[in-house]
């Protein structure tokens, strides 16, 4: 803001510059005169005379008054105060492209003389086939329970296992047990036994089998009222079930890439009724495969059931082949496949299409397909 200068001091000063006029005449003669004053302010002019007793002197006096021409106090504004900065002058720098450098700088090489001769050669690399851990060493292990418990319970159970664990093994299980209480015909029994082997006949080749006998005998009991006599045979549930699985298997491809394993599944069923069921399953899977990706299977599976007891005979055949292609590119696995089946004098065509993917870094499986299949209703 621009203020005025301070107008006391100009006041002052002006106060100094009021003059003041005195005029005196004086006449010779002794004469008594009348005395005038005037004196003007502020435009005003007052007259004053006075008679004296000399006649010849007369004195007038005058005095005046300048017009005061100073201006009053005032504060002139003539803008408000903003401070502000001086815009600086903002300086660009620009890129200029690099120059092309189109000469050819000289360089030579020095190799010097081998001097140095060494004893060995480098050798091509092999790849080996990854190497069996033959530390772990096999124990022929075998345990035996025994026990006896309310209502005249015998237990027994055993384990058994024979061979080297490479070429052969042969393992023996067997376990029965039995109660008997105080009501007529109030027991039971069973009664297991499984003989398992795996026999190597070459480095490909290898022949198992399993021979097992299953037997459950009870009675019914609690019959009403009690002192109705029946037979022990009349009341007798006994199921028996003997069987054989045998089968021979190629473990490694051969040179044409083809891996098999044949297998035969007999089982007799029977009660103490006179009424049996005999079963024969006999199986031959195919696989051939063509890279890492591409496989093929072929598998024919021939199931015979006959059943008979003591007023008609039952025939259940199926026959039915399997024909699948399997290709399996990174994480996902695709099958697709037909199975025409053979089902007593019926022909039908079942599809066998699958695919699977792995999710999440491996941690879900998606599985989607189509597939089709009979179920069997035996005692197997």
């Amino acid at each position: 803001m621009l203020f005025s200068v301070s107008l006391h001091a100009q006041k002052k000063a002006n106060q100094k510059k009021n003059t003041k006029k005195t005029v005196t005449k004086k006449a010779t003669a002794k004469k008594t005169v009348a005395k005038k004053t005037v004196t003007k302010k502020n435009n005003k002019s007052t007259t004053t005379t006075v008679e004296t007793s000399n006649p010849t002197t007369t004195k007038e006096t005058t005095t005046l008054n300048k017009k005061d021409t100073t201006q009053p106090d005032v504060v002139i504004i003539y803008a408000a105060f903003k401070p502000s900065l001086r815009n600086a002058a903002k300086l660009n720098f620009t890129a200029a492209s690099p120059v092309v450098d189109t000469t050819k700088i000289s360089l030579k090489y020095v190799v010097p003389a081998q001097n140095l001769l060494f004893s060995y050669q480098p050798v091509p690399l092999k790849p080996l086939a990854l190497f069996v851990d033959s530390s772990y060493k096999w124990n022929n292990n075998m345990f035996v329970k025994l026990g006896y418990g309310g209502y005249s319970t015998p237990y027994i159970e055993t384990g058994l296992s024979f061979g080297n664990g490479k070429e052969k093994l042969t393992s023996i299980y067997a376990m029965h047990t039995s109660s008997k209480g105080n009501l007529p015909f109030q027991q039971f029994g069973k009664t297991k036994l499984n003989i398992a082997g795996n026999y190597a006949v070459n480095a490909a080749h290898e022949l198992y089998g399993k021979l097992y006998y299953d037997n459950n005998t009870q009675y019914q009991y609690g019959y009403q009222p009690s002192t109705l006599i029946f037979d022990k045979n009349d009341l007798k549930q006994q199921f028996n079930s003997i069987g054989l699985q045998m089968g021979y298997r190629r473990k490694i491809p051969n040179t044409y890439g083809l891996t098999y394993n044949p297998s035969l599944h007999l089982n007799y069923f029977f009660d103490a009724k006179k009424a049996g069921e005999f079963n024969v399953i006999a199986k031959v899977p195919i696989d051939k495969t063509f890279n890492e990706n591409l496989k093929l299977n072929v598998a024919l599976t021939a199931d015979i059931t006959a059943y008979k007891d003591s007023l008609k005979t039952i025939n259940n055949n199926l026959f039915y082949l399997d024909v699948a292609a399997q290709y399996q590119i990174n994480k996902v696995k695709l099958n697709i496949g037909l199975q025409p089946a053979f089902d007593n004098s019926e022909v039908n065509l079942l599809p066998n299409i699958t695919a699977e993917a792995k999710l999440i870094n491996d941690k879900f499986l998606f599985h989607a397909g189509f597939t089709g299949h009979f179920v069997k209703y035996n005692y197997l």
